[in-house]
């Protein structure tokens, strides 16, 4: 890498429906909403150190023309999933159960300590709710 300077790291997610996405995140999950533009839909959020783009399925930029953001074709086999740290699972996902949203699986605690409990955004992308151990 030598002198390159890298900034914060985000994720690019292809959906049909951006303002419901968008919705979601800033609701459920307390993101802000720092951006978002039409034709094509895309929104830029963020959290902490986190940036989280939202992009219209299937729309091509003319800056990448040999590729296009698709959704996955089942979302219970992905390829990726987006991973929140907290300080307490349990609360963050009684929290997002007020909120409306329903977890995809409960508040697990392996034996080598910490937690995690995972749920789904409205487009079916994966997240992951962990408390580290400590």
């Amino acid at each position: 890498m030598g002198d390159s300077r890298l900034g914060r790291i985000g994720v690019v997610l292809a959906v049909a429906d951006v303002d419901s996405t968008v919705a979601f995140y800033r609701d459920v999950l307390s993101f802000d909403v720092d951006a978002v533009f039409d034709a094509p839909a895309y929104a830029i959020l963020s959290r902490g150190s986190m940036r989280l783009s939202l992009a219209e399925a299937g729309h091509r930029a003319d800056d990448l023309p040999d590729y296009e953001m698709t959704r996955p074709s089942d979302h219970h086999r992905p390829s990726a999933m987006l991973v929140i740290e907290t300080d307490d699972c349990a609360a963050l996902v009684a929290d997002v159960r007020a909120r409306g949203a329903a977890p995809v699986s409960e508040v697990y605690r392996p034996p080598w300590g910490g937690a995690r409990a995972f749920i789904a955004d409205p487009e079916g992308n994966l997240i992951e709710l962990e408390e580290l151990a400590g």
